[in-house]
């Protein structure tokens, strides 16, 4: 009995002392039809995110251009997480998508997103900024579209990142007829783990569009550039087609 006793008193005191599991934050969730089917998708911090070096914490960093697309921004670890009706039927892990940039995340594996939006004429200098940026609604993140022409619109983009100066970099997330499981979009040829990135111009004319379309994502003498930089982009039969050309500019030949 006493035996028993102590194993039970054991037992109490692992649980007491044993670590909490980690609190799982739903920063977005919307619907979408999956061939005839609702399902719920939802972007999850992992943990309780933390403010990132793009945070309201720091406006002046914040609002400068290695933070833009980010300000005012929070990380973690990040997922999106696929549910019909209350079950979970897939998840996928998006904070790796950062690891190719110097993004304001940090940490590798950490994801960024921005939680309050910049506006135009933000300015440190004003002492009521911090109130007023806590409470504009949340930024919205997920947008369903349908950027490989199959006739479903069920991916949207995502900002893993930010080149000089305010070229905001996106990748497309979510499922193909081809492809029915979350994955990040590629090109055509490319492997499957290899994600497309482009800027949020060159994603737009896509989708705009099945006809290839050229889009100048660094013109001429961009902060000294000697070349022009374009993509051309389109699609068919639910594939992705992308291109990238390097061309002299005209006063550096």
């Amino acid at each position: 009995m006493l035996r028993q006793q102590g194993i039970a008193l054991l037992c109490l005191l692992c649980l007491v002392s044993a670590p909490s599991a980690a609190k799982q934050v739903i920063r977005e969730q919307k619907t979408v039809t999956v061939e005839g089917v609702k399902e719920t998708w939802q972007l999850v911090w992992e943990d309780e995110p933390s403010l990132s070096e793009c945070s309201i914490e720091d406006i002046s960093s914040a609002i400068t251009c290695p933070c833009s697309g980010f300000a005012y921004g929070e990380s973690g670890s990040l997922s999106l997480v696929r549910k019909r009706g209350s079950q979970e039927i897939e998840r996928l892990d998006l904070g790796k998508l950062f690891d190719g940039f110097s993004s304001s995340a940090g940490k590798k594996g950490m994801a960024i997103l921005v939680r309050w939006p910049q506006r135009i004429g933000d300015s440190e200098e004003d002492p009521r900024l911090l109130n007023k940026i806590k409470q504009r609604p949340l930024a919205k993140i997920i947008d369903f579209q349908d950027y490989n022409h199959d006739g479903a619109a069920t991916e949207f983009l995502l900002q893993i990142g930010t080149q000089p100066c305010m070229k905001h970099m996106f990748v497309g997330i979510g499922i193909t007829k081809k492809r029915p499981t979350l994955h990040v979009l590629n090109a055509a040829g490319d492997a499957p783990d290899e994600s497309l990135v482009m800027t949020m111009a060159a994603w737009k004319a896509l989708r705009k569009s099945h006809k290839p379309t050229t889009v100048t994502i660094l013109p001429c003498g961009d902060h000294g550039s000697d070349v022009r930089i374009d993509y051309t982009v389109s699609a068919k039969g639910g594939e992705i087609f992308f291109d990238s050309r390097v061309v002299p500019c005209p006063e550096w030949k």
